[in-house]
């Protein structure tokens, strides 16, 4: 079987790939209808695991289950052109064309790779991938689960540290092997799955004592990783400016760069035809977009940061830089005295945060993370120690240098090093010590109308903004922003500037929008009848 299956890869890839005996052990486990994990870094080749029973039994359907459309798109052009195989990614996005699900129910289509959501009840009705399920003769023909980045099961679809799961769809993946036929093979896949991601997975999906486990190590040779303390916190923008160089001059190249942003944004305006042409522009080695700003959920937990970092250098040997922007607040912490559990190293600092409502960034991040931020041990050795990777590969790097950590003794790393532009050092000031002056705001009654003149404001501008197909109105203008225009004390909204300085924006943005929104401000005249009334009552009332 194994003699089969490296012929059939080698010929319909015309010779660009040759499974590797981890892959073919996965790939044959499959075919015997075991439960097999297969945990391994990111770019090593967890597809192939997937294409090889496809290609040795094509008359069977094996569902994966991937979490993101983007990458559902990714896989189903991977297996049309590498591996000829019939592949459609089933998602809300789905088309209700009789044609197509014809095609799906009558197994003329040996691989579909859905989100999980489509396995169970949303919004009151049941997806057409879930009530296929309840056909035996479509069941039948279903040879192979396979759950791509399992590692979401628990990280998505757990509710846990008071706070709920934000994918519970993940979390019944447990019913969906109960409606399929017992022989069923299952294959999960991951870059991240330390002891205590796999205890759960085990018994969220009740596998059978002693699954096939393949691991190999989950270290990227060709990372460098480095830590940088942000002057001032996030908020401030300055920190990016060593992405690009003051004397920049296109064409000048510039390394392709990928940030992700731990704080989301508003989006949704943005046209999805534009999405996808810059995404795809930004995966062309020869695209014209060579920094992609990404918005996702703060890296709380370690397992994030690594598949953040997975996106890095995956498409050749060469080195890549993984950098890591960490907030003032976290670098005052002492490493040597955070108790971390193995069996939940990633529970949140403060325990406040498991019984109140809405912690904060600062009691709700886990200790291994903050761990990984603030050692001087090498991130190598914690990434080792987190996975429980004890092989030769582990420790094992190829570029300059591994990381800035100061256990590499006589390390050479300096951080300007991987930047053209200067990285920005300014020092924030220490205030000197006061009494505290209690803030002072525009009164409550006034504000509903000011925050409803300003969204009138943005709407009118966005509309007749020349960039409008590709910015949202939150580029002019987001709802906290506008709050904060409204609840500032008018006395304090004296100029331009003023209201720059408030909103935290660039030379840009003010050069834009703050004389316009200044005039509008200052000039707003609250309507309100109590204002003129005279007497006690008016002056118990305003008391």
């Amino acid at each position: 079987m194994a003699l089969r299956a490296c012929f059939l890869v080698f010929t319909v890839t015309r010779g660009r790939f040759t499974p590797k005996e981890l892959q073919l052990d996965a790939g044959i486990s499959a075919m015997n209808g075991k439960e097999t994990f297969v945990i391994a870094r990111t770019g090593w080749g967890k597809t192939l695991c997937i294409a090889i029973p496809l290609l040795l039994c094509p008359d069977k359907i094996t569902v994966t289950i991937t979490p993101l459309k983007r990458l559902q798109a990714m896989q189903v052009s991977d297996f049309l052109n590498k591996f000829c195989i019939r592949t459609v990614a089933i998602n809300e996005d789905t088309p209700d064309d009789k044609d197509l699900w014809s095609a799906i129910s009558d197994g003329h289509i040996s691989h579909l790779i859905a989100t999980p959501e489509q396995f169970s009840m949303q919004h009151g009705h049941l997806p057409k991938l879930a009530r296929l399920l309840h056909k035996s003769k479509f069941v039948s023909r279903i040879a192979r689960l396979v759950v791509d980045e399992c590692h979401n099961l628990f990280t998505a679809g757990s509710s846990r540290n008071n706070r709920k799961a934000f994918r519970p769809a993940y979390g019944n993946l447990s019913q969906l092997r109960t409606r399929l036929n017992k022989d069923t093979s299952l294959t999960l896949l991951s870059a991240t799955v330390p002891s205590h991601i796999f205890n759960h997975i085990n018994s969220s999906l009740a596998l059978r004592p002693n699954p096939t486990v393949i691991r190999v190590s989950t270290n990227r040779p060709n990372l460098v990783y480095a830590r940088h303390i942000l002057v001032n916190g996030r908020h401030d923008l300055r920190n990016l400016d060593m992405i690009v160089p003051a004397a920049f001059h296109p064409p000048m190249r510039l390394p392709t760069l990928l940030i992700f942003f731990g704080v989301k944004i508003e989006t949704s305006a943005a046209a999805q035809q534009y999405l996808d042409q810059v995404y795809s522009d930004f995966a062309d080695p020869e695209g014209r977009t060579l920094i992609l700003c990404a918005t996702a959920g703060a890296g709380e937990e370690v397992t994030t940061k690594t598949q953040w970092e997975g996106r890095g250098g995956r498409s050749t040997d060469d080195e890549a830089f993984c950098v890591s922007m960490i907030e003032p607040w976290v670098a005052e912490i002492d490493s040597s005295t955070l108790i971390i559990d193995s069996n939940d190293p990633d529970r949140p600092l403060q325990d406040i945060s498991l019984t109140k409502k809405n912690p904060t960034k600062q009691e709700r991040t886990g200790r291994a993370s903050i761990h990984f931020a603030v050692s001087d041990e090498c991130e190598r050795v914690l990434k080792a120690a987190y996975y429980g990777d004890d092989s030769a590969e582990a420790l094992y790097y190829t570029g300059r240098w591994c990381c800035d950590s100061k256990a590499h003794v006589g390390s050479t790393f300096e951080l300007q090093k991987l930047f053209l532009g200067s990285i920005y050092e300014e020092q924030p000031v220490v205030p000197t010590a006061a009494k505290r002056r209690r803030n002072v705001y525009r009164p409550t009654r006034d504000r509903p109308l000011l925050e409803e003149l300003l969204g009138r404001w943005r709407f009118d501008v966005h509309r007749n903004f020349h960039l409008r197909a590709v910015r949202p109105p939150t580029f002019i203008l987001d709802a906290p922003h506008i709050k904060k225009l409204a609840m500032a004390a008018p006395d304090s909204i004296n100029s331009a500037e003023s209201i720059t300085t408030l909103l935290k924006q660039t030379e840009e943005w003010a050069g834009l929008w703050a004389d316009v929104l200044f005039k509008l401000v200052s000039g707003y005249t609250p309507v309100n009848g109590d204002d003129e009334e005279e007497g006690p009552r008016a002056k118990r009332r305003k008391a």
